[in-house]
């Protein structure tokens, strides 16, 4: 006799060809969902196991899950798939196999039992995915972007506020931190001292020079009021900065944990930027290195296709610093190069979660093998024009020059 194998939201069923019950093991009430979700992936609860054993009376065994399938042929048992006429007249009767089988007391109890097990594994998965560590990457990356751009306009209203004070100050300086802290600490021009910026790091003549301009500054007086603004202002792009540190830090930390390969290659930042980009590493994983190669540039893509013209080298991973130092002659290549080891990298994260010590050290071998082999830029390829369509520009110029002469047809008016 050949016996079907009807896994439901509650419990599992052993069928003859008859459709009539034969056995049935109800999960346990506090592992429904785990008992479920293990024997969909193929996994082989004990309940099951012992449902299974205790048919004497069974040849073969009809299954609809494919993986469970496979597992249960692993153990001895005589396997075969369920045909869609089958899997179809199972679903139609599902309801009152069972109440049949004991696993529901009426009709409307199993639909509630249906209907509570699937809001139960939605809200189940939905905690599964939540938790992911790549998702909290995503987060904190779009959350360093925030607080990089608030930085950079609150720096920027710092800088034409204090503008109207002391001008000359900003042109000391390429770090915005070192202004805003110089402000926050002196406020007023008056009250910079050459004494207390050299104890503040600066060196004597630098030190020097910000003293003297402050003493000959065109810049206008300012309000005790005025200056406290800013200075708070100034307070809060110092705050800032602090916090993009430890964002900063917090990125690298876990990306050595969740993407260490791909940290390898293209270091944490561009890693995380390309996870977020994406939505996460398993989907960056399943991507091929030319998609990776211009994600962050599909404006250009698009552009391209539209217009028929050179499509984007590269996207995100032109931040990579073997890219864009290198000349533009070899940076399509090394683009290429770095895209497809981070779509092996991603895959390896993703599927293995092992570090593959390697992978760098041939992305180096390659990076090194494009510097020395396209050392030279490559010749620029003159094309030939026939000689027709030589003459039949010549002509097409000359009689644009007659008419911007004002003669027609090369005949005088």
């Amino acid at each position: 006799m050949k016996g079907i194998l009807y896994i439901c939201e509650v419990g599992s069923i052993v069928l003859d060809e008859n459709l009539e019950i034969v056995s049935t093991w109800k999960y346990p009430k506090s592992a429904q969902i785990d008992s479920y979700e293990k024997l969909k992936r193929g996994e082989l609860p004990s309940g099951l196991m012992d449902l299974l054993n205790s048919i004497k009376n069974i040849d073969a065994l009809i299954v609809v899950e494919s993986e469970l399938g496979r597992s249960l042929s692993k153990e001895g048992f005589q396997i075969e798939d369920a045909s869609n006429e089958l899997i179809d007249e199972l679903m139609f009767k599902k309801i009152s196999l069972m109440v049949k089988s004991g696993l529901a007391s009426s009709k409307d109890d199993a639909k509630d039992k249906i209907r509570n097990f699937a809001i139960a594994l939605s809200e189940f998965k939905l905690r599964k995915v939540s938790a992911k560590p790549d998702l909290h990457i995503i987060e904190a990356i779009q959350a360093l972007d925030e607080i990089d751009k608030t930085k950079n306009t609150l720096f920027s209203r710092v800088k034409e506020w204090y503008g109207l004070h002391f001008p000359e100050l900003i042109s000391f300086f390429e770090n915005s931190t070192a202004y805003v802290k110089v402000i926050s600490k002196f406020g007023g021009r008056e009250n910079i001292k050459k004494e207390e910026l050299v104890k503040l790091g600066f060196s004597i003549e630098k030190a020097e020079s910000i003293s003297i301009s402050a003493e000959i500054s065109k810049g206008g007086e300012i309000r005790k009021e005025e200056l406290k603004r800013i200075s708070d202002v100034a307070k809060e792009v110092i705050r800032l900065d602090s916090l993009k540190d430890k964002f900063t830090s917090y990125i690298e930390k876990n990306m050595g944990n969740v993407a260490p390969n791909i940290t390898a290659v293209v270091g944490a930042n561009i890693g995380a930027r390309l996870i977020a980009k994406i939505g996460g590493l398993k989907k960056l994983a399943m991507l091929p290195a030319s998609t990776i190669q211009v994600l962050g540039a599909e404006k250009a893509l698009f552009r391209a296709l539209r217009t028929n013209t050179r499509p984007p080298k590269h996207g995100i991973i032109f931040q990579h610093k073997a890219i864009h130092s290198a000349p533009k002659w070899q940076r399509g290549k090394i683009a290429r190069s770095i895209a497809t080891k981070i779509a092996i990298a991603a895959r390896i994260d993703a599927f293995r979660g092992r570090v593959d010590k390697g992978i760098e050290e041939r992305l180096q071998i390659r990076l090194d093998e494009i510097e020395r082999k396209y050392r030279e830029p490559p010749k620029k390829k003159v094309r030939e024009i026939p000689e027709q369509l030589k003459k039949k520009t010549r002509r097409k110029k000359t009689r644009k020059e007659k008419k911007r002469r004002g003669k027609k047809g090369g005949k005088r008016e």
